[in-house]
């Protein structure tokens, strides 16, 4: 009699899951490499020491607005924040871990790597070498450039992001991000891709005026 109310909890309660299942896996906790494992929290020569250097590392300026509602005060700050990003081979995931202040501040998993001669050989700007529909956010610039090439144009812009308010909600205030804009040439008949990437990955992907003669 009360099995229909039992199945629908076991529907919802899966659902719920679901939704759920995306968000855990957003960040891990630890990095493994060749010479051990690397945890939240370690130190810039912690991992140098034990993954050595990654594949690409940019440092980056962010800046910080803070908005004391209380006693309406501003209070600003300006942080260089690293993204490194591991490519452990095509058996494995890519790392992109985040430094800031000389320790690790975030480390999120990306699809499966490649074979070291093909990051080696990653094409100069020109014609890209991809399938440009096949470009989805969610990527990382490492997959990018390993599969399209550099691209003929690279951009940035700078843009706000709200910052929750604070545990006792006297405070709220946003961070102003850089944004790269990676324009991809695929030819005279063929649109021009331009690729948004925020924290070394791809967060939208445009569509662009016709492209250029560029071999």
């Amino acid at each position: 009699m009360h099995a229909r109310p039992l199945v629908l909890l076991l529907l919802l309660l899966l659902l719920l899951l679901a939704l759920l299942a995306p968000a855990a896996r957003a960040g891990e906790s630890s990095l493994r490499c060749d010479g051990g494992t690397v945890e939240l929290g370690a130190s810039r020569l912690d991992l140098l020491a034990r993954c050595g250097e990654p594949a690409l590392r940019e440092a980056r300026e962010i800046q910080r607005s803070v908005l004391v509602i209380a006693g309406r005060a501003s209070q600003e700050s300006i942080a260089v924040v690293e993204q490194w990003i591991y490519n452990h081979g095509p058996q494995r995931f890519i790392d992109l871990v985040t430094v800031e202040g000389g320790k690790v501040t975030a480390i999120e998993r990306g699809g499966y790597g490649y074979a070291p001669e093909r990051v080696a050989a990653v094409r100069p700007p020109g014609r890209a070498s991809c399938d440009p529909s096949a470009v989805r956010a969610g990527e990382s610039k490492l997959d990018l450039l390993v599969r399209c090439g550099e691209p003929l144009a690279k951009d940035v812009v700078v843009e706000p992001r709200a910052l929750p308010a604070g545990g006792q909600g006297d405070a709220a205030g946003e961070v102003r991000v850089p944004v790269d804009l990676w324009t991809f040439d695929f030819g005279p008949q063929r649109f021009t891709l331009v690729a948004r990437l925020e924290g070394g990955r791809v967060i939208a992907v445009e569509r662009g005026g016709y492209g250029t003669t560029v071999p």
